[in-house]
């Protein structure tokens, strides 16, 4: 399951929750080549997904079969992504989410 490629980087943006910055809600450009790449290697190790805000990047990577490496800033960023995940996939493609602060 992939999200959309979001098209413009002012679109479907959300403040951060340390106030530090914006988090894109929708897979960007760059995002895409990042899942892709992810597609690519998921058989080769982990991959690490710096910044990880509310887990478009890492949702998609996941969903693409890698092993993913979140990191980010903010631990409660981390929580929603693990809340997201848990709709989304199951315990088995959970355990190759690894969460970091």
């Amino acid at each position: 399951m992939q999200p959309p490629v979001e098209r413009a980087s002012r679109r479907k943006r959300r403040l951060t929750r340390n106030n530090m910055g914006w988090a894109s809600l929708a897979l960007n450009p760059v995002s895409a080549e990042f899942v892709e790449y992810c597609r690519q290697v998921a058989d080769s190790g982990p991959v690490l997904d710096i910044g990880a805000g509310f887990g478009v990047a890492t949702l998609a990577a996941l969903g693409a079969g890698a092993h993913v490496i979140a990191n980010d800033l903010d631990a409660s960023h981390l929580d929603e992504i693990l809340v997201r995940a848990r709709k989304l996939f199951s315990e088995q493609d959970l355990m190759r989410l690894t969460r970091r602060v």
